[in-house]
């Protein structure tokens, strides 16, 4: 009778252990073996027309995918808003909503600069609202290196990560119904180009992590230096609830931007005041209006001009004097002869996690985790897919 050779028995089980490691390695490292990952539909621009190229064959589709319109080989083309669609290569009539599967090579060209994921062109008006459908993940590597350093420790790195995913994730939920999850002006993403091999893997480590706060998704907020204390979000964002408590900080306090100072004359600041659609014909003073009970921070900037009191949001105020101007809603207001001083520490908005914060938190030792559960207590990390 034959034995079964004892060496082949050897090797099968010793495959099946190599086998079962690597599938664990690999979710360790944070990819699951099969699972689709969710794709978050960005607004990468809005204009008269735009100018894409495939480097490989493409097809367009109407935007529910029902019904293909044409198939190309590879090629460049510009779309523009005609009078009852959009019109491409200035003779090809199209619908004014159409989403173009980027095929094999799953990246395309818009205006000079590659994507990954597919796209949808959208009419808005006189202009085009294109949007990338690109997986979350493949997003995260454009946007994590686009809003902090790659040079930073890699647990900043990874808490970066993790934020910025569930301020995506968090928009991916909320925003179902409507024709994108976000907008470009929310999160830093300048797509291929900006993908570092240092930050794609603090987003492969942290693949699928999301802070929750009470079993609850939220938008985890994040800015540049607190200045001292990070700020609530209802307060900058109305209906902005079910957001972590804020927090003191003194990580920040080394950091080039902490603090700042800035001057601008009553004559440019009435005129800005009237772009925004206030009457301010003659300015008389400004003043802090509303404070945060626990900080020196200004909620608030009461403008009387004219007679009357205007009270001004304080991302409204700071929106209209210039976000990098006014760099935060922590600074004091005088007048010298005919202009305001501001002098201030921070810069942003102050809600979540202080990104310079969790650099020198990195510096110090500290894991992604421990940063993250510092700027947004009581809640906790979960996976989400």
């Amino acid at each position: 009778m034959n034995k079964f050779p004892f060496k082949l028995i050897f090797f099968l089980v010793l495959a099946c252990f190599i086998a079962a490691s690597f599938t664990g390695w690999l979710y360790s490292m944070g990819h699951p073996v099969s699972q689709k990952m969710p794709v978050v539909r960005v607004v990468i621009a809005e204009a008269r027309s735009a100018a894409l190229e495939f480097k490989k064959s493409y097809t367009v589709y109407d935007y529910s995918k029902k019904s293909m319109l044409l198939k190309r080989a590879k090629n460049t083309f510009k779309v523009h808003v005609g009078t009852q669609g959009l019109i491409m290569d200035g003779s090809v009539n199209l619908p004014n909503r159409v989403f173009i599967d980027s095929e094999k090579a799953e990246v395309f060209e818009l205006n000079g600069r590659m994507y990954r994921g597919d796209v949808a062109l959208l009419r808005n008006g006189k202009n085009i609202l294109v949007v990338n459908y690109v997986s979350i993940e493949d997003y995260l590597k454009s946007v994590v290196p686009s809003e902090i350093s790659k040079l930073w420790r890699v647990e900043a790195l990874k808490a970066q990560a993790v934020a910025s995913r569930g301020f995506a994730y968090y928009h991916m939920m909320t925003n179902a119904e409507r024709d994108y999850d976000v907008a470009f002006e929310l999160q830093q993403y300048h797509g291929i180009e900006a993908e570092n091999p240092k930050t794609s893997w603090a987003v492969d480590v942290t693949f699928g992590q999301i802070l929750e706060y009470h079993s609850n998704t939220f938008p985890s907020f994040f800015h540049a230096v607190c200045g001292g204390y990070t700020e609530n979000a209802d307060a900058v964002w109305k209906n902005t609830t079910g957001f972590p408590e804020p927090v003191p900080c003194t990580f920040c306090r080394n950091s080039r931007y902490y603090s700042w100072e800035y001057s601008c004359s009553v004559k440019t600041l009435s005129r800005l005041i009237r772009e925004e659609g206030y009457k301010c014909t003659e300015l008389n003073t400004i003043r802090a209006g509303k404070m945060a009970r626990f900080f020196s921070r200004v909620r608030s900037v009461v403008v009387t001009a004219d007679g009357k009191d205007i009270d001004l949001p304080i991302n409204i105020f700071r929106k209209i004097i210039g976000y990098g101007n006014v760099r935060s809603g922590i600074f004091s207001i005088t007048k010298k002869g005919s202009s305001f001083y501001f002098k201030g520490q921070g810069w942003g908005h102050g809600v979540g996690l202080c990104q310079y914060g969790a650099k020198t938190m990195a510096e110090n030792g500290l894991k992604y985790h421990d940063i993250l559960y510092h700027y947004y207590p009581k809640t906790t990390l979960k996976r989400v897919y």
